[in-house]
C-alpha cells in the first residue's frame, strides 16, 4: 500500500484532481485542505467490501476512474493518501484491531502542526477521528518501506508482562513434569547454586579474618618501645624498692661520714 501511495502521488491525474480538490482552500490551511479531500472521496468513492475470503485493492489511478470509484477501506486510505502526498502533506497508515491479533481497519492520517490528524472517508466523522475499544494498532509510514510500528492497548500490555512472568515461575515445574530425567537435572542445577553461595561465603569470611590478622599485626608493630620496660619494672617491683632504699641509706652515711 505505502508503494502504491508513493507512485500515485507522482502520477499526473492524482495530483490534478488534488489540485482542483483543495482550489477554494485559501492560504496554506493545510487542515480545511485534509478536510476537503476527506469530503470529495466521502462522496465520490463508495464503500464496497472485498469478496469473501478474498483481498482486493485497487491503486488510487484506477479508483479515480468513472466505474470504478468503489473500494473498502483500504481502497480508501490508499487515495486519501496519495492525494494529500500529492500536495505535500506527510502521511501515513493506521491499522486498528478490536481483538488482539487481528486488524480489522485502516485508514490514513496526515502531519499538520505537529499533530497526526485521521482522514477517515468510510464513516461520517471529522478530521481528527479515532475508532473506540481499539485493542492493537499499528503506524506505517508512506515515506519509507520501514518496519512499521505495532502497539497495544495498556491492558494487553499489562496482560502479556503478566502472562510472562508466571511463565517464568512455572517454567521449572513444567520441565520437571514433561522432561524424562529433569527432575535430576533441576536437583544439581540447586545443588551447584547452592555449592556456590556457600563458596562466596567462605570467601568472605576468610578475607575478614586475613584483614583482622593484619590489623593486629600493624598495631603490633607500632605500640611503645618502652613496653618492655614497664614489663620488667612491674615484675621486679619490691626487690626494685628495696635496693632503691639501702642505696639512699648508703649515700646517707658517707655524707655525715665527711661532714
Amino acid at each position: 500500500m505505502r508503494r502504491n501511495i508513493r507512485a500515485a502521488a507522482q502520477q499526473a491525474p492524482i495530483r490534478a484532481l488534488a489540485e482542483r480538490i483543495v482550489a477554494g482552500v485559501g492560504g496554506k490551511d493545510r487542515v480545511s485542505e485534509a478536510r476537503a479531500v476527506q469530503a470529495w472521496v466521502r462522496s465520490n468513492i463508495r464503500y464496497t467490501r472485498d469478496p469473501i475470503g478474498a483481498e482486493l485493492l485497487k491503486v488510487p489511478a484506477l479508483l479515480i476512474l468513472p466505474g470504478h470509484r468503489q473500494d473498502d477501506c483500504d481502497g480508501h486510505a490508499q487515495l486519501v493518501a496519495s492525494l494529500l502526498a500529492s500536495i505535500g502533506h506527510p502521511v501515513r497508515l493506521v491499522a486498528v484491531g478490536f481483538e488482539a491479533g487481528r486488524f480489522a481497519h485502516v485508514f490514513a492520517e496526515t502531519l499538520v502542526s505537529g499533530r497526526w490528524l485521521s482522514v477517515e472517508t468510510t464513516e461520517p466523522v471529522g478530521i481528527g477521528w479515532q475508532p473506540a475499544r481499539v485493542v492493537i494498532r499499528m503506524l506505517a509510514d508512506v515515506s519509507s518501506d520501514a518496519e512499521p510500528e505495532i502497539g497495544f492497548l495498556k491492558k494487553i500490555k499489562k496482560a502479556v508482562k503478566k502472562v510472562g512472568k508466571v511463565a517464568l515461575k512455572v517454567a521449572p515445574v513444567a520441565a520437571f513434569a514433561v522432561a524424562p530425567g529433569a527432575a535430576a537435572a533441576l536437583a544439581t542445577v540447586n545443588q551447584s547454586k547452592a555449592q556456590a553461595t556457600q563458596a562466596r561465603t567462605d570467601l568472605v569470611n576468610a578475607q575478614a579474618n586475613a584483614a583482622a590478622q593484619a590489623a593486629a599485626a600493624q598495631a603490633a608493630a607500632v605500640a611503645p618501645r618502652s613496653q618492655p620496660i614497664a614489663e620488667f619494672v612491674g615484675r621486679y617491683k619490691l626487690p626494685l624498692a628495696v635496693g632503691g632504699v639501702g642505696l639512699a641509706a648508703l649515700l646517707l652515711t658517707r655524707r655525715r661520714a665527711v661532714a
